[in-house]
């Protein structure tokens, strides 16, 4: 079959690396090399580079607060156009946008529509930024939903929430859950990926991957670190990766006085993240109890390393810490458990071995790209309606 996937995308700061692009790519990567042709189209700003598996269709966008995002709209279907005539796509593969063009421009050309929801925008948006546009979002998903062939909800939260809100039949509502590329993200010996990174070979090493928003809650990990230290002094926290809250966290770690044990690396490339998260004794995901439903592909990340995690226990990952046996679960915005938790595993090695492992062979059991590819090419030619 082939497979367009539209990836929409304004924010000047976005890259690459990130979960969402990252998904996209590694998503048409496997479905080329399980035989079909998938091309991906992705905004120019985020100077992704076409490779042999994953060929790129880089669209324009305008810069601007305004002309970016409705470029970005615009060009995310007009490029697909232009290249009807040496390919039509048999299936249009889109994540949730307010847009509901790549909708209209597969239906158009007669290509299954299959929609990604990895997200509630409407209830992330309503109260912040006024009715008018949590009406265009709620309506623009409902479009979206009756436009899709299939819509794929990245938790069962997602999936209720797209047939109770939008009144999806439960048939056309399928629930594929985020994934990694275990080939990537494999486990290492913690003191060589220490060495390779320059980082000291004494001490606890906690890691924390993500794009630094307030709804990371690494402000909450920063609190615990405090605690954390008081009982294991060698603990240092890294912090990978870039975002509007650093500034704010950095200068929270300086009034706690913990600033000197917190590396904040900044975005790495994406071959460094597993030395990372390996060099760690353990990892983090202390998202606050506003998180909303998510699949994050740091929790596979840091599964998939071999390593244990210490993570908000919120609604949307329940399924995914009782399953894979490798998470401490932790209320939100509670400093003081988290730092009970990360200090528990820190002083019990055998645990954290016998979780790592465990993490391990939760992905294993279907929780790669591999997998994931081949289940979204099913849906498509299942032509599930």
């Amino acid at each position: 079959m082939n497979f367009y996937l539209l990836f929409y995308a304004h924010e000047a700061g976005m890259k690459a690396e990130l979960g969402g692009v990252r998904k996209v790519l590694e998503l048409a990567r496997h479905l080329n090399q399980n035989g079909h042709h998938a091309l991906v189209f992705a905004p120019d700003f985020l100077r992704i580079s076409s490779e042999p598996d994953v060929p790129i269709r880089s669209y324009r966008t305008l810069k601007g607060r305004w002309l970016r995002p409705l470029s970005a709209y615009i060009m995310m279907v007009a490029a697909p156009l232009r290249t009807l005539r040496t390919l039509c796509p048999d299936a249009v593969y889109a994540r949730t946008n307010r847009s509901i063009l790549p909708g209209l421009f597969a239906r158009l050309i007669g290509a299954r529509f299959l929609l990604e929801v990895n997200g509630d925008a409407y209830a992330e948006q309503r109260g912040r930024q006024g009715w008018l546009r949590s009406a265009t979002i709620l309506t623009a998903e409902w479009l979206n939903c009756r436009l899709a062939h299939v819509v794929i909800a990245i938790t069962t939260g997602l999936k209720q929430m797209v047939e109770q809100r939008y009144g999806v039949n439960a048939e056309k509502v399928r629930l594929i859950p985020s994934g990694t590329d275990p080939e990537h993200f494999a486990p290492r010996d913690p003191m060589e990926s220490r060495r390779r990174l320059g980082l000291s070979e004494e001490g606890f090493l906690v890691t924390f991957v993500g794009v630094l928003y307030e709804h990371q809650g690494v402000s909450t990990a920063i609190r615990a670190l405090a605690e954390v230290r008081s009982r294991c002094p060698s603990t240092r926290l890294l912090v990978i990766g870039g975002g509007p809250d650093r500034a704010r966290l950095e200068a929270q770690a300086e009034s706690l006085g913990v600033r000197s044990a917190i590396d904040f690396v900044g975005a790495v490339p994406y071959e460094r993240v597993p030395d990372y998260i390996n060099a760690a004794d353990c990892c983090v995901a202390p998202f606050v109890a506003s998180r909303g439903e998510t699949s994050p592909l740091k929790l596979f990340d840091y599964l998939a390393c071999g390593r244990p995690v210490v993570a908000s226990e919120i609604p949307s990952i329940h399924g995914l810490i009782k399953e894979s046996g490798a998470i401490v679960p932790v209320p939100p915005d509670a400093p003081s458990l988290l730092a009970e938790a990360m200090v528990g595993l820190l002083k019990d090695p055998t645990r954290r071995g016998q979780m790592g492992a465990a993490g391990r062979r939760f992905i294993e059991a279907g929780h790669g790209w591999s997998q994931i590819a081949l289940a979204v090419a099913n849906l498509a030619q299942a032509g599930v309606v």
